[in-house]
């Protein structure tokens, strides 16, 4: 099955895991500082900052982290009467930037490398999309019925 996602943008629209609910807003500052205190773990610990295949070093200059898994929720917009079900998928885009770091204070300042969240974008998809109504293509069809009576009526006549 293929999902259709829309960018969620109203930050006071709701959504819902089973047991928690959050404004979308908030949700997005939680994924925000989440992803914030993983990434610093992972910098300090390990390093990041470029790739190397078959010896060939690539900088991660800009990167987009997109999430593979799927998460069933429910979300409900200020405008809606019900909530509607469906997956959330979470993006979150990273940028490199130098930014200036004293060593000491005899010592100017040097710029370092650090890596931060650029955008976090949150994405839905409804498991029922809305019916589109298609009253136009209904009121072509009933005029044509009543082209045919009226062709057979006359016919008739």
């Amino acid at each position: 099955m293929e999902y259709v996602f829309k960018k969620l943008e109203c930050n006071d629209a709701v959504l819902s895991f089973s047991d928690k609910t959050f404004k979308l807003g908030h949700f997005k500052e939680e994924v925000k500082k989440e992803f914030t205190r993983q990434l610093n773990r992972y910098l300090n610990d390990e390093g990041f900052g470029y790739i190397s295949i078959l010896g060939m070093r690539i900088n991660l200059d800009n990167i987009i982290w997109k999430s593979v898994t799927l998460y069933n929720c429910e979300l409900l917009h200020l405008t809606a009467k019900s909530w509607q079900s469906g997956k959330l998928r979470i993006q979150v885009s990273l940028i490199r930037t130098k930014v200036p770091r004293s060593t000491n204070r005899r010592h100017k300042a040097i710029e370092v490398e650090v890596i931060e969240i650029q955008d976090i974008l949150l994405e839905f998809c409804p498991y029922k999309p809305k019916i589109v109504e298609q009253i136009p293509e209904i009121t072509e069809a009933k005029s044509s019925l009543e082209d045919i009576r009226r062709m057979i009526s006359e016919a008739r006549s």
